[in-house]
This record gives structure tokens, sequence and C-alpha cells, in this order.
């Protein structure tokens, strides 16, 4: 029978063993930040957080209503909705969208911007629920994306500087928005 030989342990096997230890714990800590940073965003989406950050781009593939850009949105505030046709919640808010963007409040102070749908799929929601003020779409998610979008529907209030001033998620109402755009100065 074949004996086995064992190694006696290194004096550095301890030093390396050490390392590899801190090299974990290095990775813990950034994961643990990482997620720390991940849930104050998620957080401040959901209960309408003010973010004080300029507003990115909005997508230029329009799907409905006049172009528009966050340049053409400076000087007033708007809101930006983010919304898909396969969103059960953004089809139940849909009425009440529709809703505000015609009421002299939400005249021209909003925009739809469709998240990662089929042109076709995102057509037949707009004319499902009759919404005829700007939409542009997001094909590839990358606008939303850039928003800190975490969910749908999901709604951003832009102030008159272009700045995103609060986030929302969930179904909204007309009420709701109306308070959103009051919230950033607008009447």
């Amino acid at each position: 029978m074949a004996e086995r030989r064992t190694e006696a342990p290194r004096p550095d096997a301890a030093g390396g063993q050490h390392a590899r230890q801190m090299r974990v714990a290095r990775t813990l800590a950034w994961a643990t930040a990482a997620l720390a940073v991940a849930a104050a965003v998620a957080y401040a989406v959901v209960s309408g957080v003010s973010h004080l950050r300029p507003a990115p781009p909005l997508p230029r593939h329009r799907l409905e209503g006049p172009r528009v850009s966050i340049a053409s949105l400076h000087g007033r505030p708007a809101l930006v909705l983010f919304w898909a046709s396969w969103c059960g919640p953004c089809g139940k808010e849909a009425d009440a969208v529709r809703s505000f963007a015609q009421s002299p409040a939400g005249e021209g102070r909003i925009v739809g911007v469709d998240w990662g749908d089929r042109r076709r799929a995102a057509r037949a929601f707009l004319a499902r629920h009759r919404w005829g003020f700007a939409n542009v779409r997001d094909a590839s998610g990358e606008v939303g994306l850039s928003y800190g979008l975490t969910r749908l529907p999901a709604l951003f209030v832009i102030d008159g500087h272009g700045d995103i001033y609060r986030a929302f998620s969930g179904a909204q109402t007309q009420r709701s928005l109306e308070a959103a755009l009051r919230s950033a100065g607008g009447h």
C-alpha cells in the first residue's frame, strides 16, 4: 500500500489564507455598499423623494403627439411617465392619465415613454387608451435605466430647470398627477 504524504504547512500559508479573507471582506463591503445605494434609489422612487439631478435626454423615436425633448420642457414643470403595454398597472391608470393630459393643468405637461415594447404593441396601447399627448419609445430600455427606473409605471416630475424633482412608482390618479405637477411649481 502506498503511503500518503502530506506536506507540512508552509510558513506563508496562514498569510495566504489571511489575504483571501481580506479579499472576501472587501468584496462583501463593496457589495453591501452597492446594495445600500440601490435600496436608497428604490426607496426614493417608491416614496416620491426629491432627486434634483438633471433629467436624462428623452428617446427620439416619436410614437404619438408632438416631438418633445427635455430642452423643450424647460421653463415649466412637466411629468415624464414610463409605461409599457404589458404592464397591468399601466393599463389601470391609463384613463386617469388621459383625463389629466386633456385637462387645463395637464395639457402639454406630460410625456409618455414606452419602455421596452415592440412598436406595434406600443401603438395598440396608445390607440386603445386614446392617448394623444406626446409619447416616445425607449425600445432598448436604456433611457429608463438612466432615469433609475425600477418598475412600471414610473412617474418623474421634472422642474422648470430640467431637473428630476421627484419620482413615483405605481399607478397614479388624475389627482396624484395634478399634485405631482404642483409640487414642482406647476399650477
